[in-house]
């Protein structure tokens, strides 16, 4: 059992893709702009690493990654961490029975709720008054950045689960016997 002071491979596994993600969100992303959206990569690795998670770690680790996003980007600070910790949470309790990692489950699933999470984050800075021009706001800001962040998740896939490689040749629990007695 690892100490408090220990420091091993499996963790370095797990923390790898958040701190590669908040490094580059805080010193590459802002200088890249397409067509006039970003791409959150905060956003994608949570959605893309959030499946095979407990819903309550999830929803933290959302919440702290959207934390550390809106005070990287412009968006007033609670936005993001609201709909990445829900979408977070959501995404740990509903995929319990589908195949994790670089499956068409999986991608459908990062890709699809990182997709929501920039729509419904560039509507609410629209009703926040933070965004004027709702055409800007929905198809710059919202569609074009949720389709890089989309894309980026898919990226964040290949780094692998937080589940995946856990559970032995049987999902099963461990007790009882192998074999059936008969009488």
């Amino acid at each position: 059992m690892a100490g408090l002071g220990e420091f091993n491979a499996r963790t370095l596994k797990r923390v790898a893709p958040y701190m590669l993600a908040g490094l580059l969100q805080a010193g590459l992303i802002p200088h890249i702009s397409l067509f006039g959206g970003r791409p959150d990569l905060l956003v994608a690795v949570v959605c893309a690493q959030a499946c095979g998670m407990a819903p309550g770690t999830a929803a933290c680790i959302g919440f702290a990654c959207g934390l550390l996003s809106d005070l990287l980007g412009a968006a007033p600070i609670g936005v993001t961490p609201l709909f990445l910790s829900l979408a977070a949470f959501i995404l740990a309790t509903s995929s319990k029975s589908i195949a994790l990692g670089m499956t068409s489950e999986g991608i459908r699933l990062s890709t699809t709720s990182s997709a929501a999470v920039m729509l419904v984050s560039s509507v609410a800075m629209l009703a926040l008054g933070v965004l004027v021009d709702p055409v800007h706001a929905i198809l710059v800001t919202g569609l074009v950045s949720a389709v890089l962040t989309a894309l980026t998740s898919i990226l964040f896939l290949t780094l692998g689960s937080p589940r995946e490689g856990r559970q032995g040749f049987s999902a099963r629990p461990r007790t009882g016997t192998r074999y059936r007695v008969l009488g």
